[in-house]
């Protein structure tokens, strides 16, 4: 009996290891970053690799963008180190299917199992954290525009600011040396026997 009960609890762990997803706890990069890449990174985890991103059009158009721009070099890449010259070995590891991908030849998902394809889950984390570094340098580069226009918006404002002091000290100081003149006019007025005269 104790060894029917140890084969079903053998069993029973063995099936909820294969139906368990392989997760990964994402990189700080990929935590940082929009809901668009965050999709993709999960995904993965799940056996799915996008070359498009459903709900997210932004990020969307950028992905295309990048996996045409960048896509088959970073297949290339990362089969060749693997395989060097054993292309059918590549092919049968996913190379072939993942460039297809990244030349928008199949323009969907690829289902794949995350636990036996480790090359494909590995490329397309891979290809996603390049992605989110360029994304990222973009965000801090739109960052740095838009602090720059602040300071010149700032630096415009201060100067309207002082030139508008500027002006109000001019005439204050206007004001003052004609309220003064007339005070001293007065003074004369008085001292020549003018208006302090017909008081007496």
């Amino acid at each position: 009996m104790a060894k029917v009960l140890f084969a079903v609890g053998m069993v029973i762990l063995i099936l909820s290891s294969a139906l368990q997803v392989v997760r990964s706890v994402p990189p700080p990069l990929i935590r940082q970053s929009e809901a668009g890449i965050k999709f993709l990174w999960d995904s993965v985890d799940k056996g799915e690799f996008w070359n498009h991103i459903p709900g997210h059009p932004s990020t969307d158009s950028a992905w295309i963008g990048f996996l045409r721009d960048e896509g088959q070099f970073q297949v290339n890449n990362y089969y060749s180190r693997r395989f060097q010259t054993n292309e059918d070995d590549a092919s049968l590891n996913g190379k072939s299917f993942a460039l297809s991908m990244v030349r928008y030849e199949r323009n969907a998902i690829h289902k794949f199992n995350p636990r036996e394809n480790t090359y494909v889950r590995a490329l397309a984390k891979l290809l996603i954290s390049q992605f989110a570094k360029v994304r990222n340098k973009e965000a801090v580069v739109g960052q740095g525009h838009r602090l720059s226009d602040d300071l010149a918006r700032i630096r415009q404002e201060e100067e309207a600011r002082r030139a508008e002091l500027a002006a109000r000290n001019r005439d204050w100081g206007r004001d003052l040396s004609l309220s003064s003149w007339r005070g001293h006019e007065g003074e004369q007025q008085m001292s020549e026997g003018g208006p302090s005269e017909s008081l007496r």
